[in-house]
């Protein structure tokens, strides 16, 4: 795999190729309905709450800078998107978890015709709830001394004029860990080993995550970038990283 941001990208659009094939439809629609349901949740709570910030943000200006209110508030809007959707990506995640988990496998299963050991009894259906739960917190341990670090570096002056530059590269970042770990822990593969593999090809990975965060913040449009990252995560990672951080022998691969 060529190691540029443009792989990336490459595989983003394969994601959403693939949310065109009938067989992934089925696991395709429970994770877009959660994103619809969430979504349309957090748009009522806002819109109900637009008034109300405005307000604030007109009393804490002084009165000298109301002319300003005009160019601000865009901004606001702007900001209150971003939040909104990296908030509504992190909780829409954590709920679809198991969901996007099974559209890994059939990702592989259809797209490139390889066999993932998968579940056949009721109980096995049953614990991949609790198991991709954890996997979730693993990644949030992993992601939370990055944000307080992040956080503190904000309010350092001089240093936050950079802040911006590397909270980009935090959620490009962010997003490819999150989405290529789906396929990797199908695989029985560790968290640290996805890590390990991801590095390998650092900046086709970094491309991959930009393009999910830019799409993310697009209202409708974020609707379909869970599954599609999903796929496409799944066909980067098991194309280019899973014979190289696989386990030694088929014994380690234990059956979800």
């Amino acid at each position: 795999m060529k190691n540029t941001p443009m792989t990336g990208l490459y595989y983003f659009k394969r994601g959403l190729q693939g949310l065109r094939l009938k067989p992934l439809r089925p696991f395709i629609m429970i994770p877009v309905a959660i994103n619809i349901l969430i979504y349309g949740v957090a748009m009522v709570w806002a819109y109900g709450k637009l008034n109300e910030w405005n307000q604030q943000l007109l009393d804490y200006l002084p009165d000298w800078l109301d002319f300003v209110t005009w160019l601000l508030w865009p901004m606001f809007i702007l900001m209150l998107l971003v939040i909104m959707a990296y908030s509504f990506t992190i909780v829409a995640n954590l709920i679809a978890s198991p969901f996007n988990g099974l559209l890994s496998e059939k990702t592989e299963n259809v797209i490139l015709n390889k066999e993932v050991p998968s579940p056949t009894r009721l109980v096995d259906w049953l614990m991949l709830v609790p198991r991709a739960l954890g996997r979730e917190v693993v990644k949030w341990m992993y992601f939370l001394p990055i944000i307080i670090g992040l956080l503190i570096l904000t309010f350092i002056p001089v240093i936050n004029l950079v802040t911006p530059a590397l909270w980009f590269i935090f959620g490009a970042w962010s997003m490819a860990v999150q989405y290529c770990d789906f396929c990797a822990d199908n695989h029985q593969q560790s968290f640290a080993a996805m890590k390990r593999g991801l590095k390998k090809y650092r900046w086709a990975y970094l491309g991959f995550g930009a393009t999910v965060a830019a799409v993310s913040v697009i209202p409708l449009a974020n609707l379909l970038v869970m599954p599609a990252a999903v796929i496409g995560g799944s066909l980067m990672w098991s194309e280019n990283n899973l014979d190289e951080v696989s386990p030694s022998s088929p014994q380690a691969v234990i059956q979800r």
